[in-house]
């Protein structure tokens, strides 16, 4: 036999048809491609199968041992050998997207296309693979190219690496066995292997899996038979059936549906579960959920004159079954107890418990025909007796009727009316029987009584005429203590209140009687009774008002507002009465009193009058008006202050004292400040009367200095009343001189006991006298020629005004000015201030003024 022999192995083609049968193009192991630096890639070794069955080698190492392995690259520029793993730039490449492909190189000669890369320098054809970077456009659709990864390139050159388009590479036969081995019973006598399944085609198209034993399992794990990830399984039905071909559990996903122990297309509904459990006496449904002590049992029958009954058990443990929403608990069943909001029910239903509020609803059609009907009923053979909750739609109302009585209640809702036997209640609540009792608990006494056509006589009031329609209230022992009546006229009048306490009464208001109020303080618009009787609180002014009932009456107006209580003429909106709460300052005739008593008025500001005579023994007498005015302060302070002002002459403050042993007509004091001013004039001061004074001067701004300093002169006292004139002359050549007195001197003096003191004025002494004219209506002063002299005349007044009001100069006490005992100036000779005569004038001011005590801040 002769072999010859070929250039081209032959197991080269069969090789190839044999990876394309069973290996679909692709990636078969390797060939990684990874970013080593930011405009370079690298190519791992590894190997993959093109369309046509080639395998493509990129190995590190050659096959001559030693040799490094080699690929072509070719992106832009002519293909060169690069050792493995190979280096690919993109540095020079267009921005845009590229293919990091994997083919075989050929060359084209004169007899056409050869495998592999014709190298011109060793004029020689390498079998090495190609490696290029491609536009994605360009890709030839031949799959003769395979992808190993994607690249993009920026604008300004920057290289970003995905695996969009990487191919592996596949399986593809008609059936895989898959063989386990076998070790032999006993061991070790035999070694082997069997078969443990087999995945094939179906002839009618699909796939299968079989395994050859019954208790063979199909498992899919992770190798570390840990969980992995999802299974998705992607289908239009599921089925998983029994040795007979039954469906023990069917999924269809068009439908979205999941059928138990049944066919797709033998049930409705998203969850299909056959059944045909749940009958009575029976204890066990379909579906069970939980263990086989505790557990929700759901039954269906199917058959029979039950079918269709569906019954849940809760079974095991509390056996209480318990329906809810989110995370909410809603209803709750045990012990044949229902509860809807609570999970303890203690009646046959409960709703809800004390954790939150319940609302309840009965709902019905609202055809005008028809009506929702909630009853409490008791029935006797066939004859129900009880109460009934009717909504009737077509009246709009609800109704509370029992088998005896139609309608008991009746509630309007169009109209919110409450009726009491009546259909059509006409208030807000309408009660159709003659008499109303509330009462705290059965068997006692009605605390509130309302009755029409009375007869009944209550204990408080006069006597009822009868016929009268009466509301009683009582407290709990059964007395009356609120009676109200109305009806017709007679004893008790058209209308009239009556309030009790104990069965006394205490207020009544009758409208065509007495009316009046016999208990403790009366609040209006207040809960404050501490103040007084009658307590009266609003805010706006005026809170009582009194109106005279006869022709021309005035209308007044009491109360307090804007910080202040006043008295208002209504008929002439003027204000008589005004006192400031913040200060107490009063105002008669003005809204704003600057004091303690502010009087405007066009006639006469204040006139007081005090009558009677004082206790015997007494010396202070009485004060008709007193004023006192104290305070801790530096500021200026005034007890008695007047202001008149008009065309004619003003008074602002007068007083009067009359038929006492001793009159003051106004008596001033101030003590206990720094300077103190019993009275400050502003103006003339005229007395028509003598002036006493401990002591006199004027005080004036000094001239000098007027701006920081005072000056002060005293008077000149003297035992007599004396007119002082006093002037100067020059005498003429004969040394002599005349001065002529004024000529009311003689009615005004006692002209002939005056006296006139001359001083020579100069440097040079001379004697000089004077003589009275006869008539004493002047004086001759009698010197040296041409000297100037000075004189003063000093004269006791004898007019008939100082006749009558010339005291002695020594007077023994006791006889008017001051008592024995008494001192006008007591702490000048080191007694105590009581002892002086103004303290008992202060003490008979003080009986009719409150007096601070020392140091107290209070402003009058």
């Amino acid at each position: 036999m002769m072999v010859t022999s070929s250039p081209y192995p032959t197991h080269v083609p069969l090789m190839r048809m044999h990876q394309a049968a069973l290996h679909p193009w692709g990636i078969a192991v390797g060939l990684q491609v990874t970013q080593t630096a930011p405009s370079e890639l690298t190519i791992a070794e590894g190997l993959a199968i093109d369309v046509e069955g080639r395998m493509l080698t990129v190995a590190a190492e050659g096959q001559t041992p030693g040799e490094s392995g080699q690929v072509f690259v070719h992106n832009t520029s002519p293909g060169s050998l690069v050792e493995v793993p190979a280096v690919v730039s993109t540095q020079d490449l267009a921005a845009g997207s590229y293919y990091v492909t994997l083919a075989v190189a050929i060359t084209v000669g004169p007899d056409g296309e050869v495998e592999g890369r014709y190298l011109f320098d060793e004029d020689r054809i390498v079998s090495t693979p190609l490696i290029q970077l491609q536009p994605q456009a360009s890709l030839p659709p031949d799959d003769t190219a395979i992808i190993l990864a994607t690249v993009v390139v920026s604008e300004d050159g920057a290289m970003s690496l995905s695996r969009t388009g990487r191919q592996l590479a596949r399986l593809a036969a008609g059936e895989v066995v898959v063989r386990r081995s076998t070790l032999g019973t006993p061991a070790p006598e035999s070694v082997g292997e069997m078969v443990s399944g087999r995945i094939g085609a179906l002839s009618g198209g699909g796939l299968q899996v079989t395994v050859p034993q019954a208790s063979d399992r199909v498992l899919m794990a992770r190798d570390d038979t840990t969980a992995f990830g999802d299974l998705t399984v992607r289908a239009q039905h599921v089925r998983v059936t029994d040795g007979a071909d039954q469906a023990v559990l069917a999924v269809d996903t068009e439908q979205k549906a999941l059928s138990i122990d049944a066919e797709l297309s033998s049930l409705g509904g998203p969850l299909r579960l056959a059944g045909g459990q749940g009958g009575e006496g029976v204890t066990e449904g379909d579906v069970r959920i939980g263990t086989s002590t505790h557990r929700l049992t759901i039954g269906v029958l199917t058959e029979g004159v039950e079918a269709g009954e569906v019954r849940l058990r809760a079974q095991g443990g509390m056996q209480r079954l318990i329906l809810g929403s989110d995370t909410t608990d809603v209803l709750s069943i045990q012990n044949n107890q229902v509860g809807i909001g609570t999970l303890s029910p203690e009646h046959t239903l409960q709703l809800g418990d004390t954790s939150a509020s319940v609302s309840l609803s009965l709902r019905g059609p609202a055809e005008a025909s028809m009506s929702s009907v909630f009853a409490f009923e008791e029935v006797e053979g066939t004859t129900a007796r009880g109460f009934q909750w009717v909504h009737d739609t077509a009246s709009r109302l609800l109704k509370i009727v029992s088998s005896e009585i139609d309608p008991i209640m009746t509630f309007d809702r169009m109209q919110g009316r409450v009726g009491i036997g009546t259909l059509t209640p006409g208030a807000g609540l309408d009660v159709a029987r003659n008499t109303l009792l509330i009462r705290d608990r059965a068997g006692a006494s009605p605390q509130v009584r309302v009755e029409s056509q009375s007869t009944l006589q209550p204990a408080l009031g006069p006597p009822i005429a009868g016929g009268e329609s009466q509301f009683i209230l009582s407290d709990a022992n059964g007395r009356d203590e609120i009676v109200l009546r109305s009806g017709r006229s007679g004893a008790g009048g058209q209308g009239s209140l009556h309030i009790g306490q104990e069965g006394v009464e205490r207020v009544r208001l009758d409208s065509n009687g007495d009316s009046y109020f016999n208990g403790g303080n009366l609040g209006i618009g207040t809960t404050n009774l501490e103040l007084a009787k009658l307590v009266i609180s609003s805010s706006g002014y005026p809170q009582i008002a009194v109106e005279t009932a006869e022709a021309g009456g005035v209308r007044w107006q009491f109360g307090g507002g804007s910080g202040a209580f006043a008295i208002r003429d209504a008929d002439k909106s003027a204000y008589r009465f005004w006192i400031e709460n913040t200060n107490g300052h009063v105002g008669i005739g003005t809204t704003t009193p600057t004091a303690a008593l502010h009087v405007v008025s066009n006639s006469r500001g204040i006139h007081s009058v005090v009558q009677g005579a004082d206790a015997p023994g007494s010396i202070a007498g009485r004060s008709a008006v007193s004023g006192f005015a104290s305070s801790d302060s530096r500021l200026g302070m005034t007890g008695v202050r007047g202001f008149a002002r008009s065309p004619g002459t003003n008074v602002g403050v007068s007083g009067q004292a009359v038929r006492g042993r001793v009159n003051h007509g106004i008596v001033g004091r101030a003590s206990g400040g720094e300077t103190n001013f019993a009275g400050v004039f502003h103006g003339d001061v005229r007395i028509n009367g003598s002036l006493s004074k401990s002591r006199g001067g004027f005080l004036i701004d000094h001239p000098l200095d007027p701006l920081n300093k005072l000056l002060r002169h005293n008077f000149v006292e003297s035992p007599e009343n004396l007119c002082l004139y006093r002037g100067k002359l020059l005498l003429d050549a004969n040394g002599t001189g005349e001065v002529t007195m004024p000529d009311y001197f003689a009615a005004l003096t006692k002209e002939e006991s005056a006296t006139v003191t001359l001083s020579a004025i100069g440097t040079t002494p001379f004697p000089i006298s004077y003589a009275w004219n006869e008539r004493h209506t002047g004086f001759s002063i009698f010197g040296v020629a041409h000297a100037e002299v000075s004189y003063l005349v000093l004269a006791d007044r004898d007019d008939p005004v100082i006749r009558r009001l010339t005291q002695p100069v020594e007077e023994e006490k006791g006889t008017g000015e001051c008592e024995r005992g008494q001192l006008l100036s007591p702490e000048a000779y080191g007694y105590p201030p009581e002892m002086g005569v103004s303290a008992e004038i202060e003490t008979g001011i003080e009986e009719h003024i409150d007096l601070p005590a020392p140091g107290d801040n209070q402003e009058s």
